[in-house]
C-alpha cells in the first residue's frame, strides 16, 4: 500500500469510526481499523462485531494494498498533524505502516486482514476442551480448513497462571490485598475455571466470578463496572453509590474517563468525606 491523502478528508472519517472503537479487548484485531484502497479511495472500516462502519476516503493510490492498524493510534497521529497538510500512508515488507506528513515520521505495526500462514501458531494449542470447540466452531464458520492437530494443554494453562499469580502476591506481600478478576478476557468458563483454581493455588483469596467462588470456596469479590460509573453519569456519584450501599471497605474501579484527572483524585475524595 502507498497511498496520499489530504488530513482533513482523513481525519474527517477516522472521527466517524473512533466511536467504536474496542478500548480494551482480548482480540486485538477489533482495536484496528482495516484499510483498503479502493480505486481512487482509501477505504477504512471499523467493527466492535455487533456494528460496522465503513468510510471512504478520496485518496491518491500509487500502489494498492490492504492492512490494519491500531485505530487510536493513527486517530492520534493524524488529530495532531497540521490541517494544512497531505498525509502520506506506505506500508514497509517487514509488517509496519509508515505515516508521514512535512518533516514528522512515524511507523505503526501492522496486522495483515488475512494470513491462513499464522493459524497454526495461533490456535495450535488451546488451554481446554471448550476452547478447542470455540476454535473449530470459528474457523467453520469462516470457511477456514483445519489441516492441523489442536492440542490441549490444561496442565500448560494452569502451571502459566499459578506463577503469574504467585510473582503478584510475592511482590505486593499480602494475598488479601489481591483478587482474580481475569473472567472477561476468558474465552469460556472452563478456561477461567483453570485459571482461578491456579490463582488460588498461588495464594489468592478472591475471584470476581461468583459461581467459581462457590465451587473453589473462596470469596467472591470484585470492583464496581465501568457501567456502574455511566448509569451515574459521573465518577463521584457512582463511588458514593457504592461507599454508601457496602458494609465495611469498598474498592473502587478508578480507570473510568480519566484514570489520572478525575477516577483516581475522586475516589480519594469521596473515601475522605
Amino acid at each position: 500500500m502507498d497511498v496520499s491523502l489530504s488530513r482533513p478528508k482523513l481525519f474527517k472519517e477516522l472521527t466517524y469510526i473512533n466511536g467504536i472503537v474496542e478500548r480494551k479487548t482480548t482480540v486485538p484485531i477489533l482495536a484496528n481499523v482495516l484499510l483498503e484502497t479502493v480505486g481512487n479511495s482509501l477505504r477504512v472500516t471499523v467493527t466492535d462485531l455487533d456494528v460496522t462502519l465503513r468510510c471512504n476516503c478520496e485518496a491518491s493510490v500509487k500502489v494498492s494494498g490492504t492492512l490494519t492498524v491500531s485505530a487510536r493510534k493513527l486517530f492520534d497521529i493524524v488529530r495532531f498533524a497540521p490541517n494544512d497538510v497531505e498525509i502520506h500512508l506506505k506500508a514497509t515488507e517487514d509488517d509496519w505502516l509508515e505515516i508521514s506528513y512535512g518533516r514528522s515520521r512515524f511507523k505503526l505495526a501492522t496486522l495483515a486482514k488475512t494470513d491462513p500462514k499464522r493459524l497454526p501458531a495461533l490456535f495450535g494449542t488451546v488451554t481446554c476442551a471448550a476452547e478447542a470447540d470455540i476454535v473449530r466452531e470459528t474457523l467453520d464458520a469462516t470457511k477456514t480448513p483445519i489441516d492441523w492437530n489442536i492440542v490441549v494443554d490444561e496442565e500448560g494453562y494452569f502451571e502459566h497462571i499459578k506463577a503469574r499469580a504467585t510473582e503478584l502476591v510475592t511482590i505486593v506481600g499480602d494475598p488479601a490485598r489481591v483478587f482474580e478478576a481475569g473472567m472477561r478476557a476468558a474465552s469460556c468458563i472452563e478456561q477461567h475455571r483453570i485459571a482461578v483454581a491456579a490463582a488460588r493455588e498461588a495464594g489468592f483469596l478472591a475471584t470476581s466470578n461468583v459461581e467459581v467462588a462457590r465451587e473453589l470456596g473462596i470469596i467472591a469479590g470484585g470492583t464496581t463496572g465501568h457501567e456502574h460509573t455511566q448509569r451515574h453519569f459521573g465518577d463521584h456519584a457512582a463511588f458514593t453509590a457504592v461507599r454508601d450501599s457496602v458494609a465495611g471497605e469498598v474498592t473502587f474501579l478508578v480507570d473510568t474517563y480519566s484514570t489520572l484527572e478525575c477516577g483516581l483524585p475522586t475516589a480519594i475524595e469521596v473515601m475522605q468525606e
